[in-house]
C-alpha cells in the first residue's frame, strides 16, 4: 500500500532488496550517514548541504516523522506481509538499523527543529498563564501545547551522540561525579576519555532532583558551579560550548528547577530566623534552626557545601568569592568529625537532627539549640548561634550573587565569541 511504502522509504536511496547484507550489493547500497542522497538509479548523488534552506527545513520535518515512527509500528505494518513471506522480516531488520542510522545523521537538524517547536510551546503556555497582550498575534492551540511533553519524549531519543567513543556505565559515573563536585576525579576522566565532554546522560543530584538527557556542563552551569564549568571549558571549543547552551536553555526540567540553582529558600529561612531571633522562644527558634535552614541546606548544590565546609577559610570575613580557588582541595563536604549528608548530631541527621554554620569559626559545625553551643570536632563553645546565622547569610547572599553574575559572563562571553569569529 502506499502508505506502507512511504514508511520503508526513509531516505532517498533505493527500496531494500531482499538480501541478507545490504553492504555487499554496492550498486544500491546507500549509507544515509554520508549525508548525501541518491538521484535516481544511475548513482548521481547530491549533498544535503546543496540544498536550499526551504528544502533542507522540509527534509528535516520528514526526519522528525521518522522519528516519530517507532519500531514497534514499523513491526506492525510488517505483520501481514511477514505472515505471507518470512523474507520480509529481513527487510524490516535492515529497514530498522536503516532509520537509526538515518536519524544518527541527522539528528542536529531536527533536534533544532524540536527546540523551535518546543520554544513556541513555551511562548503560548507563557500567553495563557500571563494573559500576555504582546503575544496577542499568536494563535492559541491547545494540541499543540499539549503535545509538548511529547516534543521533549522525540529530542530525548536524540541526545546521545552517536559517534562518542563512551560507554553508557562511564557517562553515568561521570555525570555522577560532577554532580558531586569531585572535580579531581572528572578531569581524570577526561583526560582518558574527552569525549565524556559531549555525552549526555540522567543524573541525580545530592538534593534528589533528578535532570534528564544532561551534559556535566549543562549541569555545572545550572548549579552555578563556576569551577567546575572552567575546568570542563578546557575540554570543549567555544562551538560545542555554546551549542551546550543553547540545547540546556530548552531542557524539559527548566519548568521544575528553573534555569540555574539558588538557594533563595535557605536565605529566607536564616533572615527568618535572624529577624525573630529575640522575639521567639527556644521552642520556636530551634525548629527554625534545624527544621528549615538545615532541610534548606539538604537542597544545596555541592559547591556551596564546599564552601561551607572550606579547610581553610571561614565566612567571616565574607571572602571574596571572585577569586577562583588555584586547584581542587578546597572540596570538602565535613561537618565536625561526620559528612553533610550522612552525619547525625543530637539524635537526627541533618534538617531533623541538627544545621550547619560556619560563620568565623575554623571547621563548619553543627548546631541544634539556640543555648549558644557551637560543636565542632567534639569540643562545645558558647557562641551566639544568631550571630552565626547573620554572617553565614550575609557570605551566602554574596556567594549567590557572584556566581550568577559569572554565569551571566559565561554565556555573553560564548556568544560573542561566536560572534566575533562568524563575523
Amino acid at each position: 500500500k502506499g502508505s506502507h511504502a512511504q514508511i520503508v522509504k526513509i531516505d532517498s536511496g533505493e527500496a531494500l532488496p531482499f538480501v541478507d547484507d545490504l553492504s555487499k550489493a554496492q550498486g544500491i547500497f546507500h549509507d544515509p550517514r554520508t549525508r548525501d542522497m541518491l538521484i535516481g538509479t544511475g548513482g548521481t548523488k547530491i549533498s544535503y548541504l546543496q540544498l536550499n534552506k526551504e528544502d533542507q527545513k522540509e527534509f528535516a520535518l520528514t526526519a522528525r516523522e521518522i522519528l516519530e515512527c517507532s519500531d514497534n509500528q514499523l513491526s506492525t505494518v510488517f505483520q501481514e506481509a511477514v505472515s505471507i513471506d518470512n523474507r520480509f522480516e529481513e527487510v524490516l531488520k535492515h529497514l530498522k538499523k536503516r532509520k537509526s542510522k538515518f536519524l544518527d545523521a541527522f539528528s542536529l537538524e531536527v533536534k533544532e527543529l524540536l527546540n523551535e517547536q518546543i520554544l513556541y510551546c513555551q511562548i503560548l503556555l507563557e500567553k495563557l498563564e500571563n494573559n500576555n497582550p504582546s503575544t496577542s498575534y499568536i494563535p492559541i492551540d491547545k494540541l499543540q501545547i499539549e503535545n509538548k511533553s511529547i516534543l521533549f519524549m522525540h529530542k530525548q531519543k536524540l541526545q546521545i551522540v552517536p559517534d562518542l567513543k563512551v560507554s553508557k556505565k562511564d557517562i553515568q559515573v561521570f555525570l555522577d561525579l560532577i554532580v558531586s563536585g569531585q572535580q579531581i576525579k572528572v578531569e581524570e576522566m577526561l583526560k582518558k576519555n574527552k569525549d565524556l565532554i559531549l555525552a549526555s546522560g540522567t543524573v541525580t543530584d545530592n538534593a534528589k532532583r533528578i535532570f534528564n538527557n544532561i551534559t556535566g556542563f549543562q549541569y555545572a552551569i545550572w548549579a552555578l558551579d563556576v569551577h567546575m564549568w572552567t575546568m570542563l571549558l578546557n575540554y570543549l571549543t567555544p562551538e560545542a560550548a555554546f551549542d551546550q547552551v543553547k540545547e540546556y536553555k530548552l531542557c524539559s526540567w527548566i519548568d521544575e528547577y528553573g534555569l540555574h540553582s539558588n538557594w533563595q529558600n535557605l536565605l529566607n529561612a536564616q533572615k527568618l530566623y535572624i529577624d525573630n531571633f529575640n522575639n521567639w522562644e527556644n521552642t520556636k527558634r530551634n525548629k527554625c534552626l534545624i527544621e528549615q535552614i538545615g532541610g534548606a541546606q539538604l537542597l544545596l548544590p555541592m559547591h556551596v557545601i564546599n564552601e561551607y565546609c572550606h579547610p581553610t577559610r571561614a565566612f567571616d570575613p565574607c571572602p571574596d568569592f571572585t577569586k577562583l580557588e588555584k586547584n581542587s582541595a578546597w572540596r570538602k563536604c565535613n561537618v565536625d568529625d561526620g559528612e553533610w549528608f550522612t552525619a547525625k548530631f543530637n539524635d537526627g541527621p541533618l534538617g531533623i537532627g541538627f544545621s550547619a554554620a560556619r560563620g568565623k569559626m575554623p571547621w563548619c559545625g553543627s548546631v541544634w539549640d539556640t543555648k549558644h553551643i557551637w560543636s565542632g570536632y567534639g569540643k562545645e563553645t558558647v557562641v551566639e548561634t544568631v550571630s552565626l546565622i547573620s554572617r553565614d547569610h550575609f557570605a551566602l547572599s554574596t556567594l549567590f550573587n557572584t556566581r550568577l553574575q559569572q554565569r551571566d559572563e559565561l554565556l555573553a562571553n560564548l556568544e560573542n565569541k561566536l560572534f566575533v569569529k562568524n563575523k
